[in-house]
């Protein structure tokens, strides 16, 4: 669903030009919104809003948001309508709740067309569909403060159909976002094998170090030297056991 349709409608609430200081330029921007130029609408009904002055007239803040939106001047349009949301007069009030959730549902289609490009951001499609559910919103809002709306209620239904639709979108971009993550992701490691020790846990005598020959030399030279002193520690006793022998017969 786009706001096309829905401001096409709107153009038929375009309110009456009002006896006003900016009274010429509000006129010519009547004219070339009627006729489709909606640049030079904007334009001029921006210039009847600045000469109007504070506070703005409500039929005027209306016109000049439904110019805003046909240009895409989504902020403009808002700033525009913010005012008259909060007004006593139930009528008023709804045709603000109806520009402002037309801007919403801009807003939304807006990130949905960026969400659907190919370097989009993961979460793109939460702005779209944020913006569908304020439309919704917006419009049952509209045709509650007015009584009946036959027009609010279908375009709240509209919204909803879009809300639905950009769910469904972001949804499947978020499961092609999880698979390509695990398919990129690298494979985890390979668990050490049952038959394996770590490093830590071989004692230093059973370690399989190649020694050189030198070393081992002199090791077996150590060994050797060892064991010619325990066999002279040997004889030696054996002489002092045979003395004593010989003193005690």
């Amino acid at each position: 669903m786009t706001t096309a349709k829905v401001l096409a409608l709107a153009a038929a609430c375009l309110l009456p030009q009002q006896p006003t200081s900016s009274a010429a330029h509000e006129a010519r921007g009547l004219a070339h919104y009627r006729a489709g130029h909606f640049v030079e609408a904007h334009r001029e009904l921006a210039a009847a809003v600045a000469a109007a002055g504070n506070p703005c007239p409500e039929h005027l803040a209306y016109d000049l948001a439904l110019a805003a939106l046909r240009v895409q001047r989504t902020a403009d349009a808002e700033d525009a309508i913010r005012p008259l949301l909060e007004g006593r007069d139930e009528a008023v009030r709804a045709r603000a709740e109806f520009v402002a959730a037309m801007a919403a549902l801009q807003r939304g289609e807006r990130a949905a067309a960026a969400a659907r490009l190919p370097d989009a951001e993961p979460l793109a499609w939460q702005s779209a569909v944020r913006g569908a559910e304020l439309a919704v919103r917006g419009f049952l809002r509209a045709a509650d403060a007015r009584g009946t709306w036959p027009e609010a209620r279908r375009n709240a239904e509209r919204a909803s159909r879009t809300l639905a639709e950009f769910r469904r979108s972001a949804a499947e971009d978020a499961a092609k976002w999880r698979e390509n993550a695990t398919e990129k992701a690298p494979p985890p490691p390979e668990p050490p094998r049952p038959t394996e020790r770590p490093p830590e846990e071989i004692a230093p005598d059973l370690a399989a170090a190649v020694l050189p020959p030198a070393e081992v030399a002199r090791l077996l030279l150590r060994v050797q030297q060892r064991e010619a002193e325990k066999q002279r520690m040997r004889r030696d006793a054996q002489r002092a056991s045979a003395v004593a022998g010989e003193r005690d017969w």
